[in-house]
């Protein structure tokens, strides 16, 4: 069994940028898409609901691309929901499209496959992205960062 990983720290609520590069598992390849050119069409985001109607009706036809953004999300609104499908979801312009906020901001449940590019999370008070034990599906997380996004009162102390 062969186990070969080139990304430096896969640390879904903490403090860690997420420079996924590549990996090699069992002698299968797999890569970080292209990213998407700045000229490529974009979709706005101005609110927190844009962006999960966004995630919520993507489609596996063709990349989800966001146009820069900066929108937070308050504790009592609901986070992302991946739909059991595969999405490739990015930002157009390298981690300038931010999500902020407390609670979760994207779940990927079942049978769902996610390759998130170029985004930036802050901010959760938990798993900023939650990905369920049932999405068995490949998940890839590419050039992502995510800050300040661990719940303090659970750490220990001294």
């Amino acid at each position: 069994m062969e186990y070969l990983f080139t990304w430096q720290v896969l640390f879904i609520l903490g403090y860690f940028s997420l420079p996924i590069l590549s990996a090699r598992i069992t002698g299968h390849d797999i890569e970080c898409p292209i990213p998407p050119e700045i000229s490529s069409n974009c979709t706005t985001i101005e609110r927190w609901h844009d962006f999960v109607e966004a995630i919520e009706t993507a489609t596996s036809d063709s990349p989800l691309v966001f146009c820069p953004f900066n929108i937070t999300k308050e504790e009592d609104e609901t986070a992302a929901i991946v739909p059991e499908s595969n999405i490739h979801v990015a930002c157009q312009k390298a981690n300038a499209c931010m999500v902020q906020g407390r609670g979760s901001h994207i779940i990927i449940l079942g049978d769902a496959s996610a390759t998130i590019q170029q985004m930036n999370f802050a901010g959760a008070t938990e798993t900023s992205i939650r990905i369920f034990r049932t999405a068995t599906k490949q998940q890839l997380f590419c050039d992502c960062q995510f800050q300040r996004c661990v719940h303090f009162s659970n750490l220990p102390v001294g």
